[in-house]
């Protein structure tokens, strides 16, 4: 079995069937999908009970979905659904989503939703449990409503749009990495959040006004961005019949009792995959699946049996599935746990000194380089880090002239801690602004996608800020400091640029906490401070990006195969001249993509522990070829450079299979005659792709021939230099002009 990561690329050909299960259902342990229908299908290649998810099945795959152009049907798994053989549904010059509905009774749509649709059959509007005349409005000439039966189908276009928003705060906290990590999750409908943002009676003030709480409206606002320009088409299918599974007895039994219509596939019977001695015993109106009924035994009407054998109920004894998938998260919870510990012995590299506190009122600020990895990475990733040993060349890089990443502290009157996320460089507008003024406002700093997280395990992580404590954080600040802080960080990358934002970002936000709160730390500090930030936030990661942004230059990081765990430097010497050299040959695509698939940390690290002979392997290339490429460097050898890139590239694709999309394959392609080499910065996946060309200043030239290149989408070129300078600390008065650019900076 070939296991595929979900990008673009896959989308764009595949026919996905989601089945999505709803809450726990009281008349089976494994819930509505899995409950057992009384039915037999004597032209199966075997004989076994069937359920409804193998009726929903069966009706997607046979029915629905035939001739329905690529892309992603998803389906609830919470209704009884009838379909006729040939739904009529017509896909000529289809696009964006496509809802489906069954006709009903409006009586029937007062406890359900309808679709309200014009004359082209587009949704304007969808209406839950409506007034008689909201409902009304809905309804054919035949005197039927459209009702909304929990099945959709989006587009390639449209799934790859609503896939890419789960990056985007804070959608991001609806996934399962979120909940993992404690985050408090987000809950949207399928319908009422993701497929009304498209339906063309809505206004975008009305929708995100619609929100249940600021964190929704939020969410709705993205939707909004993303989806609003695809078309929300309706198909209702005549014959078709809808039958919500409910919590009600009466209702459940009626189900199971009552003989499906015409348009069925499936035929239900008295006694279904059961041998009963009398049956003559069993009144209409009842149900025997799954029996074995011995001697005189009777049903009413209006009963049901299952899994029994005479009047003694074998409840199934094997836990319900979600008890097994949470097993499982637990065993990698322990995993995780170990992790941590062990990362956390490089605390003791952390060595903090006392300097001046600066005036109250004036800012500590640090301006960051970016990063590019040339080769290694992943073996900077723990536990591979310390159980094989790693080895990367990293750069630290200015992107179009600046250093784009950055922070700043200053100490505030009032005993709080203000923290607030800037658009780009100061002045910029906040988008994010948080104020902490009790103990308890930092205890999500765990919490990943809590807002302002990773700036509350710096000050926890600092020790400004000691947590827990019985000390009240506005006596601690005012014992210490005598003052509250102030914390402003910016990024002027896109989110997953392949860049290392995040590290170095903590990175500087601890360098100037450390400087604000009159302490001082080294670069190595901060390297392995970063580390122990980010195992307290739970995010883990590796060592590689805050080598590459902390420490000035060309260099190499190596960790041993031992704990505790310790990340040494070295700066690779290169000849006079070619630190410019490199910069001349160095251009970064921005691909326009961004990484789909969040967890592919968490996949390399499975498979890992697994010890596929593959991934050991790759790891020792990974190791080599960064020595090599450290090797090729120090001689100014250019097209050994691209060499390692090239091959740095490939190990990538063995370490995280599907971080190449289709489109970075054909930039790549369209590339390879004009350079030595090219990777994709990080992870892979999208973000940015970095090059090394053959001759010097080809900015203009490779903008001609990707322009020239079909099918790449919104890409953009950037010039990238070395920065030899490092990161910049300075203290400044009260009010900072824009963030520090390289010869500006003032290190105090």
């Amino acid at each position: 079995m070939t296991i595929q990561v979900v990008t673009a690329d896959v989308l764009r050909d595949a026919r996905i069937l989601i089945l999505h299960m709803g809450r726990d259902f009281s008349f089976d342990d494994c819930g509505r999908a899995f409950t057992c229908l009384p039915a037999e299908e004597p032209g199966a290649p075997a004989e076994a009970l069937v359920c409804n998810l193998d009726s929903l099945l069966g009706t997607m795959t046979h029915r629905l979905c035939v001739g329905s152009p690529p892309g992603v049907w998803v389906c609830s798994t919470d209704m009884l659904l009838t379909v006729p053989s040939a739904p009529g549904i017509s896909w000529d010059g289809f696009q964006g989503v496509r809802v489906i509905a069954v006709p009903g009774s409006p009586v029937y749509a007062r406890n359900h939703g309808v679709y309200l649709t014009d004359e082209q059959g587009l949704v304007r509007d969808i209406i839950y449990k409506g007034t008689e005349a909201q409902i009304q409005q809905c309804a054919g000439p035949d005197g039927t409503v459209p009702l909304v039966c929990g099945i959709v189908f989006f587009s390639s276009d449209a799934a790859e749009q609503l896939l890419a928003t789960h990056v985007i705060p804070p959608l991001d906290a609806c996934t399962y990495m979120g909940l993992d990590s404690g985050a408090p999750p987000i809950q949207l409908s399928l319908f009422f959040d993701i497929v009304l943002s498209m339906a063309g009676g809505m206004t975008e003030e009305d929708f995100v006004k619609g929100g249940s709480d600021a964190s929704v409206r939020s969410a709705r606002s993205v939707l909004w961005t993303a989806l609003r320009g695809f078309p929300l088409s309706m198909a209702c299918i005549p014959d078709a019949s809808y039958d919500y599974m409910t919590t009600s007895a009466s209702d459940h039994i009626r189900s199971l009792t009552l003989l499906p219509g015409s348009a069925s596939h499936l035929r239900f019977c008295k006694t279904a995959h059961s041998h009963v001695d009398q049956p003559c015993l069993l009144e209409d109106g009842s149900s025997v699946t799954n029996c074995l009924l011995e001697g005189a035994v009777g049903l009413a009407a209006g009963s049901v049996i299952q899994h029994c054998h005479l009047q003694w109920a074998q409840h199934p004894s094997h836990p319900r599935p979600a008890l097994l998938v949470r097993a499982a998260r637990h065993y990698e919870g322990a995993e995780q746990i170990l992790v941590r510990q062990a990362v956390m012995s490089s605390c003791q590299f952390v060595t903090v000194g006392q300097s001046e506190l600066p005036p109250l009122g004036h800012w500590v600020q640090v301006a960051c380089p970016a990063r590019l990895d040339l080769s290694g990475g992943w073996s900077d990733t723990p536990p591979i880090t310390y159980e094989h040993g790693g080895a990367v060349v990293d750069v630290a890089v200015l992107v179009d002239g600046c250093r784009p990443i950055g922070a700043r502290v200053r100490r505030i009157p009032a005993p709080e801690l203000r923290l607030v996320s800037l658009s780009g460089a100061p002045p910029s507008q906040a988008v994010m602004e948080l104020v902490c003024q009790e103990l308890e406002h930092l205890q999500d700093y765990c919490q990943p996608h809590a807002p302002g997280a990773l700036l509350k395990a710096a000050f926890i992580c600092t020790q400004v800020v000691q947590f827990p404590s019985q000390k009240p954080l506005r006596v601690q600040l005012m014992e210490s400091f005598g003052s509250g802080f102030e914390v402003h960080t910016w990024s002027k990358l896109p989110h997953g640029s392949g860049l290392g934002t995040s590290s170095i970002l903590a990175g500087a936000v601890m360098a100037s906490l450390y400087r604000a709160a009159g302490k001082a730390a080294s670069t190595e500090s901060l390297i392995h401070a970063v580390l122990h930030l980010e195992q307290r936030l739970t995010t883990g990661g590796g060592w590689q990006d805050q080598v590459g942004g902390l420490v000035p230059g060309i260099k190499i990081g190596r960790s041993k195969a031992q704990l505790p765990l310790r990340v040494e430097v070295e700066p690779i010497p290169v000849p006079d001249g070619f630190t410019q050299t490199l910069s001349d040959h160095l251009l970064l695509v921005y691909t326009g993509k961004t990484r789909l698939a969040r967890n592919l940390l968490q996949d390399v690290v499975r498979n890992w522990y697994a010890r596929l002979p593959s991934i050991v392997q790759n790891t020792d290339a990974l190791v080599s070829n960064a020595e090599e490429c450290a090797q090729a460097l120090r001689q100014g050898d250019l097209p050994l450079i691209g060499e390692c890139l090239d091959r740095y590239w490939q190990q990538k694709k063995v370490m995280a299979p599907g971080c190449e999309p289709l489109a970075v394959g054909h930039m790549m392609d369209a590339l390879r005659p004009h350079v030595h080499g090219q990777c994709l910065a990080g992870a892979g996946g999208g973000g940015f792709l970095y090059v090394l060309t053959k001759a010097p200043q080809q900015r203009e030239a490779l903008q001609q021939i990707l322009t020239g290149t079909e099918g790449l989408g919104n890409f953009s070129i950037h010039s990238i230099e070395v920065d030899t300078g490092g990161f910049s600390v300075e203290v400044v008065g009260c009010d900072t002009k824009d963030g520090a650019r390289p010869g500006e900076d003032r290190a105090v």
